[in-house]
């Protein structure tokens, strides 16, 4: 795929350098679930839930590693009739007084800054200083600390429950007392706002239970663990509120994990986050608990979806889903955004180059593809709807036709998509299998596009590591 790219700019800007087009030291596809897991972030930073980070240890060595101090290189003698030189009496550092993670045994560990942290820099840096609308801008939400103080209320009781055997037995007996089957809370203690997500989840879905717990325990001791702590429905509609937005972002971590063909739906996931995020920001109100979480997240969705479109393989990857096309950037940005024309520039300028290749290829008689069948024409109609994915599917009606233009045939066929087909993983890739026949040269580019990840974590494995360790 590099090839591809680097080949393309060299022939379309003639003289000019290779590199001066496509760079592959900025260029490069962002893990789509860490970017997700830095918008959540910034949105709990907003409401002050974001856990903090320990503090800076050895990260190249588990445990203690012993560190001597350095040693002192004393001058050579280099005339014996002269007076001795007085020996160095530079005293020799103590292990004591020796900083541990110094530049000089961990490299560059000291100069890592987190991405978080840049971010927050560059948030800021671009935000008009002291000035009278920015000063009205940053005080519009008041940041609230009644959900801090309610989750950490929750976590203390998750964490009494859990604490003991006979605890957990007690609230296994107390949920078959009332008949209700509910699952062992897990104390998630901060670690990954996943976990934390799982800890509130088990919590709600036990809160009857809890409750009693509480109650009785209130009942039988005057001065017992739970003596001073009330929850009531409403707090617990808060807690579940903040659990609603999280596992949204749950969701979409769980669709975009793996080393599948996700890089497709990266541009498309932030749209709709914009969108789904601009909503509630307009239907809600300023003093509710989650406003603040709103805007935090928005603004990091515009930053990476900004990334995003600075990266071609993400742009002709997305162009090149038979679902999305240049209808997705429509709609997303407007028809006659810079978005779209840039967008459509870069397709046909690796196109052209495509098509040369295979010239050449097809001079020296080398097969270009095996033959595939055709897939079925759907019968029913999509059904219209008010999402973006339902309006990417209104648009596509019957199965394309042969014409002269490929770019223009592609672009402008009206194809018929079911809305769960969308966002199937493996929708595109059959499409093309099926239709590589009507546009040769563009099934050759998304051969080289569509297998690319968006995702370079394997986000279960990592996130129940992250559970055990709890």
């Amino acid at each position: 795929m590099y090839d591809l790219l680097h080949e393309s700019n060299k022939a379309t800007h003639g003289d000019e350098s290779a590199e001066s087009g496509w760079d592959p030291t900025c260029m490069h596809i962002q893990c789509f679930c860490h970017k997700l897991a830095l918008i959540v972030n910034a949105g709990l930073k907003a409401l002050s839930l974001q856990t903090l980070p320990p503090g800076k240890v050895k990260r190249s060595v588990l445990g203690f590693f012993p560190v001597l101090g350095k040693v002192t290189k004393e001058e050579e003698e280099r005339d014996t009739n002269t007076q001795p030189s007085k020996v160095n009496e530079e005293p020799v550092p103590h292990l004591d007084d020796y900083e541990a993670g110094t530049e000089s045994d961990y490299g560059n560990a000291d100069k890592e800054r987190s991405e978080e942290e840049e971010d927050d820099e560059t948030l800021s840096d671009s935000k008009e200083p002291n000035t009278g609308t920015n000063r009205s801008t940053q005080n519009k939400h008041f940041k609230s600390t009644k959900l801090l103080q309610l989750t950490q209320k929750l976590d203390e009781i998750i964490k009494q429950i859990t604490r003991s055997a006979a605890q957990r037995s007690y609230f296994e007996k107390t949920a078959d007392n009332l008949r209700l089957k509910v699952a062992p809370l897990i104390a998630g203690y901060g670690i990954r706002w996943n976990i934390r997500y799982q800890s509130y989840q088990k919590a709600i879905n036990a809160r009857v239970v809890i409750d009693h717990i509480i109650k009785g325990d209130q009942e039988n001791h005057s001065s017992g663990v739970f003596a001073n702590v009330h929850f009531s429905p409403r707090d617990w509609e808060e807690v579940d509120n903040l659990n609603a937005e999280l596992e949204v972002f749950v969701k979409l971590t769980s669709q975009m994990e793996g080393d599948s063909a996700t890089c497709t739906h990266v541009i498309p996931k932030y749209l709709e986050l914009k969108e789904n995020l601009t909503g509630k920001i307009e239907s809600s109100e300023e003093s509710e608990l989650l406003y603040p979480m709103y805007h935090a997240m928005l603004k990091r969705v515009n930053k990476y979806l900004d990334e995003a479109m600075r990266c071609d393989t993400l742009i002709l990857a997305t162009i090149l889903h038979p679902c999305y096309r240049m209808h997705l950037f429509e709609l997303g940005f407007g028809v006659d955004s810079t978005e779209v024309k840039d967008s459509l520039k870069l397709l046909r300028r690796v196109y052209r180059y495509t098509e040369m290749q295979e010239k050449k290829k097809a001079s020296l008689k080398t097969p270009i593809d095996p033959d595939v069948g055709v897939i079925e024409k759907p019968v029913k109609p999509p059904t219209a709807g008010n999402s973006l994915m339902s309006r990417l599917a209104s648009r596509m009606k019957v199965q394309p036709t042969a014409e002269a233009n490929e770019i223009e045939a592609y672009l402008k066929a009206d194809l018929l998509f079911k809305d769960d087909a969308i966002d199937h993983k493996t929708t595109p890739l059959l499409w093309w299998k099926a239709n590589h026949s009507t546009y040769p040269n563009l099934a050759v580019m998304a051969r080289a596009y569509l297998g690319t990840p968006g995702s370079s974590s394997t986000v279960k494995r990592l996130f129940s590591s992250a559970a055990d360790a709890g």
